[in-house]
């Protein structure tokens, strides 16, 4: 490379006297190439793992089934990964216009039973268990116990931003029934 300096002369230039020279040009490259390598790699990796990993998720319909059965206070998801699977658990709060917790919780399952649902387990009056054939589903009925929600602050902080009243609110968890 030729240059003219600041009093006419002209200068020659190479590679040997730029900032990067020899050596530290390689190392550049090299870690140049490294990055893009690993770059990359991870790519296609993940999209290996997406292709291979089968996710279990309740039916949009069947989510609306539930959430009719009263007055949605919040709601979110959490996805576990198993094994070669992914599982989807909807967790709803949800106030059916009842007196007491204990009530809440067997009047939801009640407008769950009209809507087909069927009870499966029953542990105590607060908590109920249900598995729906028309949605391939279960799902969980606890009265209200913010404790229930600690895997969930996103619920809890919509329910204080909102001052809902839970006290005879129900929590309902909902993912594909697995059994037979």
């Amino acid at each position: 490379m030729v240059t003219v300096g600041g009093g006419g002369e002209v200068r020659r230039q190479g590679i040997k006297d730029h900032a990067l020279r020899g050596k530290a040009w390689r190392l550049v490259a090299l870690l140049v190439a490294v990055v893009f390598f690993a770059a990359g790699c991870g790519a296609k990796d993940l999209t290996a793992h997406q292709m291979a990993t089968a996710t279990y998720r309740v039916t949009p319909a069947a989510l609306d089934d539930i959430r009719s059965i009263g007055l949605v206070q919040a709601e979110s998801s959490v996805e576990v990964d198993m094994d070669e699977s992914v599982a989807v658990t909807n967790t709803f709060v949800i106030d059916v216009g009842s007196a007491s917790a204990n009530a809440a919780t067997a009047k939801s399952a009640s407008l769950l039973r009209e809507r087909g649902w069927e009870i499966i387990g029953k542990e105590r009056p607060w908590f109920i268990t249900m598995k729906s054939t028309k949605w391939d589903a279960f799902l969980a009925i606890d009265s209200f116990q913010s404790v229930h929600l600690a895997s969930h602050p996103d619920i809890l902080k919509a329910l204080k931003d909102k001052s809902a009243n839970t006290k005879a609110s129900v929590i309902i968890n909902v993912e594909v029934y697995q059994g037979g």
